[in-house]
């Protein structure tokens, strides 16, 4: 199965998503995030471009937490399954949804100050949504020609 996924090009695998090649990472549209979660994060956060930034820095916060909550070794495989694994994909870009919906599409730096979410929740909401991230042992190896060479 990993081998199949080594040709799988991480743009054109989710139309839900748009795969950022610098980041490394998928970023969801703002059409599915509205569709998943009924939160339109134009009105929520003042406008467009405020939207389009918040909901960037909330996926990248959301790879972070992840990528915080595994041990060290597993980074870059669950990178590279984010990248080319449609399940994993949808997982996290889920994930982020659901992240959008707990923070109403605000600036969740706002709500992490004001204590209307601690970062205790925030691992709660990531752990839940992403289990699959969480749960699977990743007995494969990535050598390090692999790894970021092409997602």
């Amino acid at each position: 199965m990993i081998t199949e996924l080594y040709g799988v090009n991480p743009s054109t695998l989710d139309v839900n998503s748009t795969y950022d090649f610098t980041e490394h990472m998928p970023f969801p549209k703002m059409d599915y995030v509205r569709a998943e979660t009924g939160v339109d994060m134009v009105i929520g956060v003042g406008g467009s471009t405020q939207a389009n930034a918040t909901l960037r820095y909330l996926t990248k916060l959301m790879m972070n937490v992840i990528k915080d909550s595994i041990m060290p070794v597993s980074r870059p495989k669950v990178e590279f399954l984010i990248a080319k694994d449609i399940q994993y994909r949808k997982a996290f870009i889920d994930s982020v949804c659901s992240l959008v919906l707990t923070t109403r599409g605000k600036g969740i730096s706002e709500l992490l100050e004001s204590g209307q979410l601690d970062k205790a929740s925030l691992s709660k909401v990531v752990q839940a949504t992403a289990s699959i991230l969480f749960t699977n042992q990743y007995n494969f190896q990535l050598h390090d020609t692999q790894i970021r060479s092409d997602y």
